[in-house]
């Protein structure tokens, strides 16, 4: 079963698009005429595969960086997190919470060709997604559904979104 759930990740890290989250801020939602409640801040990751040299397994890992801390190695029994400064933390696949969903996502920039819009929306929207007709230039947004993997381990938190939900559907059911 680890090695599906490896196949079912290295497939995931095909998607087009994949972010690491690192802030999260309300939104007013009357103020700013729109119907996310949510302003994400992300960073564009790229799909690459690390190992850690010291840890000789004969199952492969699966690797996430952090931008905003020690990259994560996570392996079928156990989570590995390591350091810039070279150490490292071992725990327990159980001790760590771990959260896989989907969200939907305003997407203002160019969206990814494997994403699928689920909903319209607008720059300037009513509070039932509607234009507001009052604004000139009022353009169309897309909202698109993306696959999210989340894990925390007392104050770490690593939050990750990918645009190909199929390919991150197959990795939920693996995981």
């Amino acid at each position: 079963s680890w090695k599906e759930c490896t196949a079912a990740f290295f497939r995931l890290l095909k998607s087009k698009k994949m972010w690491q989250l690192t802030a999260v801020e309300n939104v007013d939602k009357v103020k700013d005429r729109t119907i996310a409640a949510n302003a994400l801040k992300r960073i564009e990751i790229h799909s690459l595969q690390k190992d850690i040299s010291f840890i000789h397994a004969d199952l492969q890992s699966l690797f996430l960086p952090n931008t905003a801390g020690p990259e994560i190695y996570i392996y079928p029994t156990f989570v590995v997190f390591f350091n810039e400064n070279k150490t490292c933390e071992v725990l327990d696949m159980k001790d760590v919470k771990w959260t896989l969903g989907y969200t939907r996502y305003v997407e203002e920039e160019k969206p990814p060709s494997d994403a699928e819009v689920v909903d319209h929306t607008f720059k300037k929207a009513n509070m039932d997604g509607s234009m507001d007709k009052r604004f000139k230039d009022n353009y169309g947004i897309p909202v698109l559904k993306y696959g999210e993997f989340f894990l925390q381990i007392g104050e770490l938190v690593a939050w990750y979104m990918f645009s190909n939900t199929a390919a991150f559907s197959a990795f939920e059911k693996a995981f």
